[in-house]
């Protein structure tokens, strides 16, 4: 694990690049600052497709250029001045681009549209003006795509004020964002949703989920976020809702330097005491550096190497090996209380561009992020609710626990990413990035209140759990992409990617007791004892867990032009080999009472672990032993896993008349995942998790072109998803002693997805868009949250239900306001709102169990995780002139079902609650910009509930505080 590197080391490296690139960037740089360039992308206004070849020339110069194999054009060093601009290629009108204004050190961006040749061969002349916005050359290919897809510029995430790419993607019709970081698309959870990075699927940084981390992109980094939401065969089958590709920057049109700082306020943590864990020198970095690791001395003991108190009664040898052992661990054990700061953020970037002559350029950049923030809350409830009796007789329900919740993390997120792009002529590319992250969360929690099976009021359960978690991820890609002309423009492009992640939780710590309030003659408080019966309790226990995962990808696309008759149509192949392996280790510590010691009769839980080891000696001076450590580590919690995915695929793309194109095809894939546990004792059937399988997944989309602004299109898919390896663990976790446990289910099978879907589409302008879709899913096999009835542990878990449907609209309006009134004109308003109804069969096990206490039980009931309507609304303000950018937006969602309950009691759900942001930015001069953003203004209660005859009852409620903060950027 990265926890035991050097950490200095580490961070030398990456700052060491950071000045390396600045010193060689701005050598480059000072030759070029009394001129600008002019760069920008040619596309067919026909078919959205980039072109190859246009030649882009200064009029009345000799400077030029012609654009590459991504249609991108780069003309540098041109003294400042207002030109106009060449653009020819054969079969396409010629076009003059006036009033094209260079200035001082400036990248002008300006993307061109070419028409085909018609009969009418006068060049078309427009001014630089009318086409200056990214975001209409996004919106342009996004008209022409042959999926139904949502896309973000550059331009537009920078317009909104959006720090990273979790906040952008709240500006994309039918997403949600989940704490922050994890996209749900049309309400689906994230089994559903796939994430890439420049086309190349992405591991979780988070192992026990299938969403990758968005947070961890900066916005500075980033070229377009896509979101894909039909199935097409070039790419990965294993989404339904949507598939997220963001686009970091490739190779920049000239030097580049930004750094950014931010400082923030929550209002229920910073520079406030907050309950954390154990605190290490090195946690502000994310990384732990070995002082939570377990003791030299326990390292490679099995479970009997261990001495016990009958041994250390009669040998004062095993006492003192009990002594030192348990003395050998970290004596902090419960969360504290301790200041937190205020939230900040920096981040830093650079890049260049090296044009050696007009065949071969270079270009690089480099970009470090880091943030440091806190969050606690205060009074949040914990309880658990069951059914007693029968529905039909039963007017409530039955608390089981009833808990005051207090919560506080320190979180820390850094990232890396650099990349280096080689231009070889107008067709040969070639791209190499590195992306690595580093979060470190620290955590503090602790629970107490009342516990149905004390039923006292003298008596008070206690939990507390003490624990630090940190994750990591490291992308190596390397992809290339060739064009030959002389075979009618055939295309290959290829990716490879080798990515690492892993996650450790060293030395997790948690307690569970009871405190006993004494009281006199008066019923006035005395004194309080505290106890840990085994016969309610697991002992006190320190946990050490393990997961590295490593990934190796590839892919191959060729793209074939053919002539048929008067027609081209594009013929695509291709192959994907993805491999996959995962090992995941814990290690359990428990303590152990001695005979000399009763944990029940001391005043406090510290009293407790102070009581360590050997306490004293008796009259025949023979050693004491208050509390010892011994190994509980089973085999059972531990597995390893692997996934080899190989697949095909081919499609075509025709135009079947002037107004109709067809893209259909077929991608075959063959799974074969496996996880492993290593408890040997366990039947093959739970021991081995196993999908040997292979799936013909067909695609076809029809596109009909009303005129040149409206599209009708139409899509039936068949896409899959399988389980987590975590999923098909055997293994039991918790969250806290009175909680639901959760289990791993090794018979898990893979789900498949028919998708239906079509869309109406306007663009009435190039920055506006109207659309109407309609969405209908049939699921198979199902994975569903379930309890299981058929385990020891009747715990929570995961199994294939029958089957699932999901069917839902979505509406879309891109609207500039300025068609009202002018003075409205720097205003834009985006809104977009999902609707979605999803139902899935209750599996006969759980019917059952209900019908015992039910006599007519609900058959069906809503996918876990679906949201029934999402609704985003944007409302930006633009001004250049005054250097003002703001943003207000606003998120709502539905109630969605979070857990699926015993018997007859109501499932719970988690309670829809709406969000809303604010942020607004001020440039001063052509570098330097402050910004100020105000989140979460609304500062709702997070509920999780059940409702039962019309009355609520809280499973979990907490509030997370708004959050202020100001920020400082220069731009060079």
């Amino acid at each position: 694990m990265n926890a035991k590197l050097n950490i200095s080391a580490h961070v030398k490296t990456h700052i060491l690049s950071l000045i390396v690139c600045f010193a060689l960037s701005i050598s480059a740089n000072l030759k070029a600052q009394d001129s600008g360039n002019i760069s920008g992308t040619v596309v067919d206004a026909e078919s959205g497709e980039t072109l190859i070849g246009v030649n882009v020339v200064i009029e009345g110069t000799t400077k030029g250029t012609s654009s590459d194999l991504d249609g991108n054009y780069s003309i540098r060093n041109v003294e400042t001045g207002t030109y106009t601009l060449i653009v020819s290629y054969v079969s396409f009108q010629r076009q003059v681009i006036t009033g094209v204004e260079v200035s001082i050190g400036e990248t002008l961006k300006l993307d061109i549209t070419l028409q085909q040749e018609t009969e009418t061969l006068e060049d078309v002349i427009v001014t630089a003006e009318a086409i200056l916005n990214n975001e209409a050359g996004l919106l342009r290919h996004r008209q022409k795509s042959i999926s139904f897809s949502d896309a973000i510029s550059a331009e537009n995430i920078s317009n909104a004020g959006a720090g990273n790419a979790a906040a952008a993607m709240t500006k994309v019709t039918g997403a949600s964002v989940v704490d922050g970081k994890y996209i749900f698309i049309r309400g689906l959870g994230d089994r559903y949703t796939s994430t890439q990075l420049n086309g190349l699927e992405l591991p979780t940084a988070d192992p026990d989920k299938k969403s990758f981390q968005l947070d961890l992109f900066p916005s500075n980094l980033l070229e377009n976020i896509v979101t894909l939401k039909t199935f097409t065969p070039d790419k990965p089958g294993n989404f339904s809702g949507g598939l997220v590709d963001i686009k970091t920057k490739g190779i920049p049109e000239g030097f580049f330097f930004s750094v950014s700082a931010k400082q923030g306020f929550n209002e229920s943590a910073s520079q406030k005491n907050i309950l954390l864990g154990e605190k290490n020198s090195s946690d502000w970095i994310g990384y732990d550096n070995g002082y939570r690791d377990a003791p030299d001395i326990v390292e490679g003991r099995s479970n009997e190497d261990f001495p016990n108190d009958v041994e250390a009664r009669f040998s004062p040898e095993a006492a003192e090996e009990l002594d030192e052992i348990a003395k050998s661990f970290n004596t902090s054990f419960l969360p504290e209380y301790s200041q937190a700061g205020l939230n900040q953020s920096y981040s830093i970037g650079i890049g260049n561009r090296h044009d050696f002559s007009e065949n071969v350029k270079l270009g690089y950049s480099l970009s470090y992020s880091y943030g440091m923030n806190y969050s606690a809350y205060e009074n949040g409830r914990n309880s658990r609710y069951e059914l007693l009796g029968q529905y039909e007789d039963t007017n409530s329900l039955s608390p089981n626990l009833d808990l005051v919740d207090s919560k506080g993390t320190q979180s820390v997120d850094a990232g890396l990413l650099g990349s280096v792009g080689l231009i070889l002529g107008n067709s040969n590319r070639i791209n190499f990035s590195y992306l690595n992250t580093q979060s470190g969360e620290n955590s503090g929690r602790y629970l107490h209140g009342f516990w149905e099976q004390f039923n006292s009021d003298d008596i008070e359960y206690r939990s507390r759990v003490n624990q630090y978690t940190e994750r990591n991820l490291s992308s190596y890609q390397l992809s290339g992409k060739h064009t030959f002309q002389e075979l009618n423009n055939l295309q290959v492009h290829w990716k490879t990617a080798i990515q690492q992640n892993g996650q450790e939780e060293p030395d997790l710590r948690f307690i569970a007791s009871e405190a006993r309030y004494l009281y006199d003659e008066n019923h006035s408080p005395i004194d309080t004892l505290y106890g840990n019966s085994r016969s309610q309790f697991p002992r006190p226990a320190r946990l050490f867990r393990e997961l590295n995962e490593s990934k190796f990808s590839g892919t191959l696309d060729v793209t074939i032009p053919v002539d048929l008759f008067t027609q081209t149509l594009a013929l695509k192949v291709g192959a994907l080999y993805e491999a996959t392996d995962r090992s995941f280790a814990e290690r359990r510590y428990e303590y152990l009472q001695g005979r000399n010691f009763d944990l029940n009769q001391l005043e406090s839980e510290e009293a407790f672990l102070n009581q360590t080891g050997i306490i004293g000696y008796d009259n025949a001076d023979r050693p004491m032993v208050g509390n010892y450590i011994v190994s509980a580590t089973t085999n059972r919690s531990s597995y390893d896993a692997n996934q080899g995915i190989n697949a095909f695929y081919g499609m075509v793309d025709i135009d079947i008349f002037e107004k109709l194109k067809l893209a259909t095809g077929f991608r075959y894939e063959i799974t074969d995942l496996e996880t492993i546990s290593r408890d040997s004792t366990l039947s093959d059937g739970d021991r081995f998790g196993r999908i040997d399988q292979s799936d013909l997944l067909p695609s076809i989309l029809l596109i009909y072109s009303i005129n040149d602004n409206m599209n009708f299109r139409a899509a039936a898919t068949k896409t899959l998803a399988r389980p987590t390896f975590r999923e098909l663990a055997p293994y039991v976790s918790f969250d806290f002693v009175g909680d639901n446990l959760f289990r791993g289910n090794a018979n898990l099978e893979r789900t498949l997805i028919t998708n239906y879907d079509v869309r109406w589409e306007f663009y009435p302008s190039p920055t506006e868009v109207f659309s109407l879709s309609a969405f209908y899913k049939n699921i198979e096999n199902p994975i569903e949250r379930v309890l299981r009835f058929d385990i020891a542990e009747k715990a929570e878990s995961v199994q294939n239900v029958e089957k699932g449907r999901v069917a839902g609209i979505e509406v879309e309006a891109r609207k500039n306001l300025g068609s009202f009134a002018d003075f409205l004109s720097p205003f834009q308003l985006t809104a977009n709102v999902t609707y979605v109804e999803s139902e899935v069969n209750i599996p006969e096990q759980e019917l059952i169990q209900v019908r015992q206490t039910q006599d007519n039980p609900e058959l069906t009931r809503s996918l876990t995780g679906q949201s029934p309507y999402l609704v985003n609304l944007d409302l930006s303000y633009l001004n250049p002139k005054a250097g003002i950018n703001s943003n207000v937006s606003f998120n709502n969602f539905g109630d969605r079902l979070s857990k699926i309950t015993l018997g007859s009691a109501p499932n719970i759900y988690e309670r829809s609650y709406s969000t809303l942001n604010y942020n607004i930015t001020k440039a001063f001069g052509k570098h330097f910009s402050l910004s100020f953003s105000a989140s979460n203004l609304l500062n709702p209660d997070v509920t999780y509930s059940q409702i039962f005859k019309g009355e609520e009852y809280i499973y979990q409620q907490y509030k997370t505080g708004r959050s202020f903060s100001f920020g400082v950027k220069y731009d060079f």
